[in-house]
């Protein structure tokens, strides 16, 4: 075991502001270390700087077997053991088969071309590699990428037997079953705490109420000193203009008392800049912003669809067969089944941007309005205003989803193209908050989004209850947000 020491860390991409500035922190490297933030806030980046990806200035000490993941392993033709075996020979091929059998990676697939294997299966063979090795920190970049809900629940139960990594995910599962630790990189720098997600969490709200307390005291005494400076301005206003009004006066006198009173009010407002700086100072826990609102369109009548034996495929082969489903205004219907199932196909056959109906009957009223938020899309050049009048939506009101999300004054001016993978899903999800619609359609709504923008967007459905058809591996966002499932896992 060893210590994980930074000390006056300063690390800026080219053309940009620093992404970190005076940065200070340690830990111990036999941590089960969560690291957190809002996207943009540099987790990926402080894990290159520890895995010497990226060279930072200040004093870095780090174990010299630090790996980040994900690493690549070799050329697709060969087996996944002998790429393995190439880049670290040390490795003995009977402690990755059984690390592979921990993770719930068949023993077989070590045997395949890394080309054959899913994505599901090279991240466990990686994460079998990687803990393969003799102890050394592993700094992991969100390993439940592209899982689906059994796989993560794998990655979860793996991890929580292990010590000794950073990892990086916006999966409060995975934070809250493998972690001993939470690192969350705020605005005002690192804050440690010991504990999972949700003891983190439990501990950032009774913080957050403590410095809103203390706010709007603070807000009552700047308001208090202003009204009394304004009271201690005017009357030194008048006392010296009284200096020179009729009759006989004692001018040195009177000069005497309004030159206090105008230093009375000059006290009176530094004591406000005061507060207003102490204020300032002491809200340093806040990430969240205003509460956000949908407001879906009222439903033409209460059942919206209505599907009997539904088939679904991408031509004329069968792709998902026997869908069943109903959905009434106000519902919120998670789509559960494995990867590959047709969960996406579902959602963009309701959403009439593809698949085919083959079988089945489908039923709803006609003139649904529909926004739709698809797994993956491409990006186009420009700006966010231009993305906003290409399809007639208000750009003051995405401008603002965003804001509330956590865009800065750049990023809301950022080309699109520059923007991060959460930026751009945050966009996505953002474009459809602001359409009225009677019915949402989102496909992994929170891909690559942080933790403090899933609670917001929580809160926002749990509030507005509009009607949802959702794609979401995040079992906590499931947990909260859905009143009604479809397992996809019966169809084929």
């Amino acid at each position: 075991m060893s210590t994980v020491a930074i000390s006056n860390m300063s690390f800026g991409y080219h053309g940009h502001d620093d992404v970190f500035k005076d940065f200070s922190l340690s830990f111990s490297s036999d941590w089960r270390l969560g690291l957190i933030g809002r996207n943009g806030r540099g987790k990926t980046t402080l894990l290159k700087i520890l895995a010497g990806e990226l060279q930072a200035s200040g004093v870095v000490g780090v174990p010299p077997d630090a790996l980040y993941f994900p690493f690549s392993l070799s050329e697709v033709g060969k087996s996944a053991m002998e790429a393995a075996g190439e880049l670290f020979p040390q490795i003995p091929p009977h402690l990755l088969e059984s690390e592979a059998g921990r993770i719930g990676l068949d023993p077989g697939a070590l045997a395949r071309p890394l080309g054959d294997l899913s994505p599901g299966e090279n991240t466990k063979l990686l994460l079998a590699v990687l803990f393969s090795r003799d102890p050394g920190l592993a700094l992991l970049d969100e390993p439940a990428g592209g899982l689906d809900e059994a796989g993560r629940g794998q990655v979860a139960a793996y991890l929580a037997r292990k010590r000794g990594f950073v990892l990086v995910s916006h999966d409060r599962f995975i934070l809250n079953y493998a972690c001993d630790h939470i690192l969350a990189i705020g605005r005002h720098g690192p804050v440690l705490h010991r504990g999972n997600f949700d003891s983190y969490w439990a501990d950032y709200q009774k913080k957050s109420l403590e410095e809103a307390r203390l706010a709007d005291r603070l807000s009552s005494e700047i308001d208090r000193l202003g009204r009394a400076g304004e009271r201690a301005a005017a009357w030194a206003r008048r006392t010296e203009g009284s200096k020179y009004g009729g009759g006989p006066v004692d001018r040195g006198f009177i000069g005497h008392k309004s030159a206090k009173m105008a230093s009375k009010a000059k006290n009176v407002s530094k004591r406000r800049a005061a507060a207003h700086e102490e204020k300032k100072a002491m809200l340093r826990t806040e990430e969240i912003s205003p509460p956000m609102t949908l407001a879906p369109l009222a439903c033409p009548q209460k059942r919206l669809l209505l599907a009997r034996d539904l088939q679904l495929g991408y031509t004329e082969k069968p792709v998902l067969s026997g869908v069943n489903l109903t959905l009434d205004a106000g519902e919120r219907l998670a789509v559960r089944g494995a990867n590959g199932s047709g969960k996406s196909l579902l959602l963009s056959f309701l959403a009439g941007v593809g698949g085919r109906r083959l079988g089945g009957e489908l039923a709803g009223p006609r003139n649904l309005i529909v926004s739709h938020v698809p797994q993956s899309a491409p990006r186009p050049e420009g700006k966010i205003a231009g993305l906003c009048r290409n399809r007639g939506l208000e750009q003051s009101r995405v401008k603002t989803m965003l804001h509330y999300l956590g865009f800065g004054s750049e990023d809301l001016e950022a080309d699109v193209r520059d923007l991060s993978q959460g930026q751009w899903r945050k966009l996505l999800l953002s474009l459809s908050l602001a359409q009225s619609a009677h019915l949402y359609l989102w496909d992994e709504p929170l891909d690559y989004m942080d933790v403090f923008s899933r609670r917001q967007i929580e809160d926002m459905i749990v509030s507005s209850s509009p009607t949802l058809v959702v794609i979401e591996h995040d079992q906590a966002f499931v947990g909260r947000v859905a009143t009604s499932f479809l397992d996809l896992s019966a169809c084929s």
